[in-house]
């Protein structure tokens, strides 16, 4: 077993007017299209693909690698679909469970004949069905994993069962937030994790709730990236403060802090680096760059557009 997956997966249904606009109450022309999704189904759909691009010859048949998603699905005709996606992938589908007692997560958005989002509907409870107790069904294959990857649509109890199996077992653990809400569910597990994958705005919520939840001075208000003119330089000052926290709040380190001002100088690296995993060395290639946005008279109009910052 290489890598076990415990996350969602959904039935993506757009819906895209052709020419003619919205209009409510009635119906216009249109395509309407489906699409297997899920944050954790997409992933250990990349996985797999990628794990079975490596030569079979590298491996003997009891060796091959393979994926292991956990998820839940209803008993309807959207679980039918999904199933016949899995089985048209070659995926493993021992971990998917099926219930009687929700509907398959669904998500309907409903286009403008220019493509732009008029309305979406997510039916999403089904994630509520993956408990405590799902889990613990499932330790053994946790136990046995290269690596535990867990993504935050599910609540903190069960996050925290998984990443406690693996912990005990010496399985690392990947945290994906999925969005700015939901990425805040790692708190209680922080101190399981060898990786996380959030995005800057996403780490900026973390660390803000890192901050309170220690009783903590409030940071500074997260600024949104696709929002006002922040220079680089201050951006990446702040993300490289926010990883800084989220650090500390792993892993016991001695002796590191943090200032309360904007000054790079004050976040000590050594701390950081004694922690034996790619999330320090990138914090530390982060500070780095930031030490030299802040040295550099760069302006910023010569780093480009803001798009192209992330």
């Amino acid at each position: 077993m290489a890598l076990v997956i415990i996350g969602g997966t959904v039935l993506d249904i757009q819906a895209q007017a052709a020419d003619a606009d919205l209009m409510r109450g009635s119906s216009v022309p249109g395509k309407v299209s489906q699409v297997a999704g899920g944050v954790g189904r997409n992933i250990a759909e990349a996985a797999h693909h990628l794990l079975h691009r490596q030569p079979q010859r590298a491996h003997r048949p009891s060796q091959v690698l393979a994926v292991h998603l956990i998820s839940i699905l209803g008993c309807d005709a959207a679980a039918d679909a999904l199933m016949a996606s899995f089985q048209q992938l070659g995926m493993h589908m021992s971990g998917i469970i099926h219930s009687g007692n929700c509907s398959t997560a669904s998500v309907v958005t409903l286009l403008d004949r220019t493509g732009e989002v008029a309305a979406s509907v997510a039916d999403v409870a089904a994630a509520a069905y993956i408990t405590p107790g799902v889990v613990q069904q499932h330790a053994s294959a946790i136990q046995q994993a290269q690596l535990l990857i867990l993504d935050a649509n599910f609540d903190a109890a069960t996050l925290a069962a998984a990443a406690e199996i693996a912990a005990a077992a010496g399985v690392p653990v990947l945290f994906e937030p999925v969005s700015i809400p939901k990425s805040v569910r790692c708190l209680s597990i922080l101190r399981h994790l060898s990786y996380i994958t959030p995005n800057a705005n996403e780490l900026l919520a973390i660390a803000a709730a890192v901050q309170q939840q220690a009783g903590l001075p409030a940071l500074q208000q997260p600024v949104r990236l696709l929002e006002g003119q922040q220079a680089p330089q201050q951006l990446l000052g702040q993300l490289a403060r926010s990883a800084a926290l989220v650090l500390q709040a792993g892993p016991p380190l001695q002796g590191h802090h943090t200032d309360s001002n904007n000054d790079y100088d004050s976040l000590e690296l050594k701390p950081l680096l004694q922690l034996d995993n790619p999330l320090a060395t990138t914090t530390h290639q982060f500070l780095c760059c930031c030490q030299l946005c802040q040295e550099c008279s760069t302006s910023y109009s010569q780093w480009g557009r803001k798009e192209q910052l992330y």
